[in-house]
């Protein structure tokens, strides 16, 4: 007589493993130059930081921390450090409810444009942020904003924004 597994009895799934593709080495290579261009150049700001030679160039290195030492005697230091803080904290204080909601809107309920509105997300990730704050600033600038001095020129203010 055959045994069938009962309710109790759990089937066990043995695992297979996948044989490496060509998009396995893709995403391989991708990462690592990724990891090249990320970390690399803070991994040399971390170890230079130590460097205490005063030119880097041309003489040769000393080891020390002197430039740590600048820094902390610096006396805007904590107040910077705090000010990054307080704003970090209300950037995501204020994004992620946002972007929460956005996104449950997107996936769960059929609204007009969400496809353009995900692509615009999408696009949003992908444009670097510091052109975007030059070409903010060069729109909005208080003496030579293209839209202050726009502005400025049709009456509608004395100084711009």
């Amino acid at each position: 007589m055959e045994h069938s597994p009962t309710v109790n009895e759990a089937r066990v799934a043995v695992p297979v493993r996948a044989v490496p593709g060509p998009t396995h080495f893709i995403m391989a290579a991708v990462i690592l130059s990724l990891g090249y261009f990320l970390i690399w150049p803070v991994l040399l700001l971390l170890i230079n930081s130590f460097n205490a030679a005063g030119d880097w160039f041309v003489e040769p290195r000393t080891w020390g921390l002197r430039h740590w030492e600048n820094a902390f005697q610096r006396p805007g230091l904590l107040r910077s450090l705090g000010n990054s803080v307080l704003i970090w904290f209300f950037n995501v204080a204020t994004s992620f409810p946002i972007g929460v909601t956005i996104a449950w809107l997107l996936a769960r309920t059929k609204i007009p444009f969400s496809r353009t509105l995900e692509f615009m997300f999408w696009v949003s990730y992908m444009v670097p942020s510091l052109p975007t704050t030059i070409a903010w600033i060069t729109l909005l600038d208080p003496g030579v904003g293209w839209i202050n001095v726009g502005l400025t020129k049709l009456g509608l203010f004395d100084q711009g924004l």
